[in-house]
Formats: C-alpha cells, structure tokens, sequence
C-alpha cells in the first residue's frame, strides 16, 4: 500500500518518471519473490493477482496517468490472470477472484485496443462481459460487487464500438443502461451508457435511435 500511495503522489510531479520506474521495478522484484510461494497459497496469489494489476496500471493500462509501457503492462495482467484463474479453478465460486477477473480481462481489453491488437481485445470484451454476468447472476455477490462489474460494463460497450462490432456495442450499452436504471446507480453513469448506445447506433445508420 505504502508503495501505492508513493506512486500517486509522484503521478503529476514533473521529472519523476524515473523515480516511478525505480519503483516499479522494485515492487516487480517483491512480487516474483511472493508469486513462488503464492502457488501453495491461494489467499497469498489472489493478493500478489492484486498487485500485479496495480502494477500494469502504473505500467500502461490507460486508465489514469502511466508510463506509458504497454507490453510490460501486459505481461503483468497476464501473471495476474494465471494466479486468479488458479484461485478460481479451485474455488469456482470465489466471488473476490470473480470480480478481480473482470478487472483483469478489462484492463487487457483497453491495452489490447490500445496497441490495435484487435483480436485479443475481442476475445478479453467478451470474457469481461461474460464474468461480469456470472458476477450479477451470483445471489451472493454484495451491493459493492455489483457495482464495482457494472462500472466496468460501459468500457466494455464502448470498446466494441470502437472494434466496429456495433451490434454487439448496442447490446451492451443497453444491457448496461438496464443495469444502471435498477441498481440505483448514479445518473451520470446512466448517461454515459446512454451516449455509448446514441454512438453505436448512428454507427449502424440509426439516426432516429440514436437521437
């Protein structure tokens, strides 16, 4: 956390992306030395997944300000996929993991559309949009949980418009304005949503839809 925190209060500080690198590296280093151990460990390799994915955020996952390194983003989100597919592979009903696999398959969608790696970023939209489901059809999953997939759900759609998959962007961005009308979401979220669908509708020439 203390390595989290350093790294945001250096995000908009001139000259400091050496620094940030320094400390990327070293926070990679700690993490291999605990993925060994995590392998007998499932408590222990859902929290080095969590790490991983922090580190490709501050690596390059687009999200917020990075470094701007894509493939070594990559790379993270894969380490982090294999230790949450592990956890969840003995623990299928693992809602934690569920909802951290969501995080993983979306961050991988936005690198992989990123870089124009088309192919993968289809294949991880529709991962994310199928974990996002098994999360919402989960009777156990907390408000939290919900909200937390739901979030995930317009980036999802708004990828699939821009992979010019528009049919399947309609589906989604009206699947994630439902979601939103009934889970009391915030009215800006609905909006967003709604602008991604009037998008992806005036892609496929319906102008009457999208106004």
């Amino acid at each position: 956390e203390q390595v989290f925190a350093l790294d945001a209060s250096l995000n908009f500080v001139p000259g400091t992306t050496q620094a940030r690198e320094v400390l990327v590296a070293a926070s990679l280093k700690y993490l291999e030395g605990l993925a060994v151990a995590a392998r007998s460990d499932l408590d222990l390799a859902h929290e080095v997944a969590d790490g991983y994915v922090r580190m490709a955020r501050i690596q390059g996952v687009p999200t917020g300000p990075t470094l701007g390194r894509f493939d070594e983003a990559e790379a993270s989100l894969l380490k982090a996929h294999t230790l949450i597919e592990m956890v969840l592979a003995a623990r299928p009903g693992d809602l934690r993991a569920l909802v951290r696999s969501v995080d993983i398959r979306h961050d991988r969608m936005i690198v992989a559309d990123s870089v124009n790696r088309k192919s993968d970023a289809i294949a991880h939209a529709t991962g994310a949009a199928a974990r996002i489901e098994e999360v919402l059809n989960d009777d156990r999953a907390t408000p939290e949980q919900r909200q937390a997939v739901i979030r995930m759900y317009q980036n999802v759609a708004l990828a699939n418009v821009n992979l010019r998959r528009y049919d399947e962007g309609v589906r989604l961005a009206r699947r994630h304005a439902e979601l939103i009308r009934t889970a009391d979401a915030d009215p800006g979220a609905l909006s967003g949503s709604l602008s991604v669908l009037a998008n992806a509708l005036r892609l496929q020439g319906d102008l009457d839809g999208a106004l």
